[in-house]
């Protein structure tokens, strides 16, 4: 398993330059956990990742995330089978 292990790293909203890295090495697993990713960030990442066929697991525990931020998750889970 080739992590990118980013837990406890104050990331925000702005997910681009982790977009940008998750394009240059075929991560399969996300550790994100402990941040301040909140529910835009989430939403941007899920369509970030939704076409991805590498990462099979995405830890996003403690970012205070609400319903907004499942329903963009559910969606993405729609389109990427690859994500357990």
């Amino acid at each position: 398993m080739i992590g990118l292990h980013l837990t406890h790293k104050g990331l925000k909203t702005d997910v681009g330059v982790l977009l940008r890295q998750l394009s240059e090495r075929a991560y399969t697993a996300l550790f994100l956990s402990h941040n301040q990713i909140g529910d835009q960030g989430v939403k941007d990442l899920a369509k970030g990742i939704q076409n991805n066929k590498t990462i099979q697991h995405l830890i996003l525990t403690n970012n205070k995330l609400t319903d907004f931020a499942m329903a963009a998750l559910a969606d993405m889970l729609k389109v990427n089978h690859h994500i357990g």
